[in-house]
C-alpha cells in the first residue's frame, strides 16, 4: 500500500519537526545544530539511535 504526500504536507512535517527540536535543545544546542556541528545532546541518541555508533 502506498500512501501518497503532497510536498506541502512534507514542508508542514518538516516545520513542525523544526519547532519541536527547539523545543527539546538549548539555544546553542540550536545554533550547533543550524551550523552542522555534531549534535551531542543526551537526548539525540533516544530520537535517532543509528547515530549511536
Amino acid at each position: 500500500m502506498s500512501v501518497q504526500i503532497s510536498d506541502a504536507e512534507i514542508i508542514a512535517y518538516a516545520n513542525a519537526a523544526a519547532v519541536m527540536l527547539k523545543k527539546l535543545l538549548s539555544t546553542d544546542e540550536v545554533a550547533e545544530l543550524s551550523a552542522g556541528e555534531p549534535m551531542t545532546h543526551k537526548l539525540f541518541p533516544l530520537i535517532w539511535p543509528a547515530n549511536l555508533a
